[in-house]
Formats: C-alpha cells, structure tokens, sequence
C-alpha cells in the first residue's frame, strides 16, 4: 500500500491492461503514487446491449496500465477542484 492517497480522475472511461480493454465505471478510476483501481463495467445481454457494473474493483501495479481512454469535461472544472479561471482576455 503506498502512502500516497489516491485522486479520483473521473473523465478515465477505459482502460487498457495485457488482457485488454476493461469498461471503468463512471468516476471510479483512481491513482496513487505506484497503483491503480477501478470498478469495472461489463456489457450485459440486452436489447440495446446495456453496461452494467460488475460489482468488482480492479486493482494493480501502475506498471500495468498500458494505456487510457478519456471524456473531457464538458465545463472545463473537474469535480472536487476549485473552477478554472477566466481564459486571459
């Protein structure tokens, strides 16, 4: 366990490991100085082929994270941060 805590980074929407690309649930990825976790989505049988949470946390070496997809934020703030200033005139 290391004894940086660990930031939330909520516009991480997947992410790539060795065995591939796993779903991340919304807001649950997080960081600390050497690991990584996140609870994981998986597509569920359904008409319009739904994800749903499988109710496990996924967690690991930092070293194992191959790579990351992401969302903006649509306003620029990131929950949990002060809001951005103005952009410079």
């Amino acid at each position: 366990m290391s004894a940086t805590p660990r930031e939330r980074h909520p516009d991480v929407t997947r992410v790539l490991l060795a065995d591939g690309w796993h779903e991340v649930d919304e807001r649950t990825f997080e960081l600390d100085g050497h690991s990584f976790g996140f609870a994981e989505l998986v597509p569920t049988e359904g008409e319009h082929g739904e994800l749903t949470a499988t109710r496990r946390f996924i967690t690991g070496p930092l070293t194992s994270v191959l790579a990351v997809e992401s969302e903006p934020t649509r306003s620029g703030n990131v929950p949990g941060r002060p809001p951005r200033p103005p952009a410079w005139p």
